[in-house]
């Protein structure tokens, strides 16, 4: 709820791996579900779709791995430390939505502004030889 109100909107569907705060348990060999109630009341509250992805088949979350372990190094390493887990999280935050705004300003990542300042530029080889453009 707190980082629906943070993006200041809620999501349609999202696809959640199988959490234990939202299944209480999967029903046979198939598919199917039971939620937990405080999953039900969430999604019922927010008319979200709640779908899930097939255990062990990591391609069904899109990348989502991915981008969680380029977080985890951006931000995450070295552990942040502070005064209090309030004072870190709300630095951890400040740094994301900085990271997301310089992203839709059109600032783009590090490796992006880099390739960017470089397109064009002749590129030296290590070996003496002529520039390439």
């Amino acid at each position: 709820m707190r980082a629906f109100g943070h993006l200041g909107g809620v999501v349609r569907r999202c696809i959640y791996d199988n959490l234990k705060a939202a299944v209480k348990r999967r029903l046979g060999l198939g598919l199917e579900r039971e939620l937990s109630g405080r999953f039900l009341a969430l999604c019922s509250h927010y008319v979200i779709e709640p779908c899930f992805a097939r255990p062990g088949e990591g391609h069904d979350k899109g990348g989502v791995e991915a981008r969680g372990k380029n977080v985890r190094l951006q931000h995450l390493t070295p552990v942040p430390c502070g005064a209090s887990l309030a004072q870190i999280a709300g630095r951890l935050v400040e740094d994301l939505d900085a990271a997301a705004a310089a992203r839709s300003s059109g600032q783009g990542s590090v490796a992006e502004r880099f390739l960017e300042e470089r397109a064009g530029a002749p590129c030296a080889a290590e070996d003496g030889s002529e520039p390439v453009t």
